[in-house]
């Protein structure tokens, strides 16, 4: 009578084994490529959304001046080449109440001018752990640094607006104006010192990671242009800081044309 053989052999616990190991690598690879793909749409989205996010946000403040009334100029170069377009206008929302302003005459009291612009922290170093070199895109402007970042500011320059007495309606202020007062680069993430700043009476921090913002006032329309980087993956591929990321695979851009009223 044959007796039975029990367990495996070594040939067989081989062989188990080595294809064991083939499967766990196959599974790995594929789940490291899936990991890969969702961090790429994720990214995408995050960069898309909140490109949309800060047209939305402007297009609030654009929507209620006037076209004689909106300004724009190129700001300081923090590295080689201009950090972006600066863009301001008149409002007459309170920015006290949240309620539109107006005068007899059925006209917009004016309260105060809203200005954005984009900015290279002068603590860059420090806050991303890495230096750009700059450099002039197609616009003129940087599209080397991707972290600059876009701030809104409420300013209530020379009199204090006093709603009952006309004289005191605010004007637009003047690029030399905006220029030599309130184009300032911020240290850190937390803007609240540039409340100091003549008039100003809020500053936000809209976006801490974009790579552009361009705007332009021509035939009756302002235009303005968001770019934002999508950097874990751009870091893999090109050298961010000294590359051109205007047209990379990695940045996204929003478009955003609103038509103001003519006074």
């Amino acid at each position: 009578m044959k007796k039975r053989r029990s367990g495996l052999s070594l040939l067989e616990v081989t062989l188990a084994t080595a294809l064991m190991g083939l499967l766990l690598t196959v599974l790995g690879a594929a789940l490291k490529q899936s990991q890969e793909v969702f961090r790429n749409i994720n990214g995408a989205t995050d960069a898309s959304q909140s490109l949309r996010r800060l047209a939305v946000a402007l297009n609030r403040d654009l929507q209620r001046a006037k076209l004689d009334e909106i300004g724009i100029t190129t700001t300081p170069a923090s590295l080689v080449a201009p950090d972006s377009r600066a863009l301001w206008m008149l409002s007459n929302i309170d920015p006290a109440t949240g309620k539109a302003c107006y005068r007899g005459d059925g006209k917009p009291f004016w309260v105060c001018n809203i200005l954005f612009y984009a900015s290279i922290p002068t603590q860059h170093a420090q806050l991303f752990g890495s230096t750009c070199a700059g450099g002039a895109g197609p616009d003129g402007l940087d599209d080397r640094c991707p972290h600059k970042f876009l701030i809104r500011k409420v300013i209530d320059s020379g009199a204090a607006t006093n709603l009952s007495d006309d004289s005191t309606v605010e004007t637009l202020l003047t690029p030399a104006q905006v220029s030599a007062s309130y184009l300032t680069r911020p240290a850190k993430f937390d803007v609240s010192g540039m409340r100091s700043e003549a008039g100003v009476s809020e500053a936000r921090l809209l976006s801490p990671l974009l790579l552009g913002f361009d705007s332009t006032k021509t035939l009756g329309e302002v235009t303005v242009n968001f770019r934002a980087t999508t950097l874990p993956r751009a870091q893999r591929a090109i050298a961010v800081g000294t590359a051109s990321l205007y047209n990379s695979q990695y940045t996204y851009h929003f478009g955003l044309t609103v038509v103001p009223e003519v006074r």
